[in-house]
């Protein structure tokens, strides 16, 4: 499970997770046996979504009244922009609706439609309170994010062999009205191609 956001649809994610995700729940039903609390990082609450699908509500509100599991909440998108935009960090949402998508959104919408995804019959006003009581949210300071990536690019093989020529604000592959979402998850076979030539 991871913190950074993905924009697919949220339904084909929780099914796909479903058919793949069995060592994910049992490293979370080890994590409640061996620790007292257990903190999971999300910006879309799909976590949340998936364990009230699979733990079943009563198992969920005890985990969350009890503050066995918490929530580290990245709100927005990282990425990186083409046009000299560089890495940053953005909200994503409806330009028709002037709504946030639900990893952009306020913690009470991101919490409401994660739990609306959930096909039960759930109390959800109380897994709402509880979710929002048992969630932390957390910024990212991003010049200190490029200076500390930026440093980190410019000692790879790849920039050294360029001879230091890479501008890291405008990597090739980039075009100037493109965003490239940091999703932290490649897909089998795919690579990073920012410096394919």
């Amino acid at each position: 499970m991871s913190c950074l956001a993905d924009a697919g649809d949220p339904n084909e994610r929780y099914q796909q997770f479903l058919r793949v995700g069995k060592p994910q729940f049992k490293c979370l039903i080890e994590s409640t046996l061996l620790f007292d609390q257990i903190v999971i990082p999300t910006n879309d609450f799909m976590p949340l979504s998936l364990m009230a699908g699979v733990l079943g509500e009563r198992a969920l509100l005890r985990l969350l009244d009890e503050d066995t599991v918490r929530f580290a909440r990245f709100r927005g998108s990282l990425g990186y922009l083409g046009n000299g935009g560089g890495i940053t960090v953005f909200q994503v949402g409806s330009a028709v609706q002037n709504v946030p998508k639900y990893f952009s959104a306020p913690l009470d919408e991101a919490t409401r439609a994660a739990i609306e995804a959930v096909n039960a019959n759930l109390d959800k006003k109380k897994l709402a309170e509880l979710t929002t009581r048992a969630t932390a949210e957390f910024s990212i300071e991003v010049e200190e994010l490029r200076t500390m990536t930026y440093g980190q690019i410019k000692k790879s093989p790849e920039v050294i062999k360029a001879k230091g020529l890479v501008d890291v604000r405008r990597l090739k592959g980039i075009q100037p009205n493109q965003v490239r979402l940091l999703s932290g998850v490649l897909q089998e076979g795919q690579n990073d191609d920012i410096f394919r030539s």
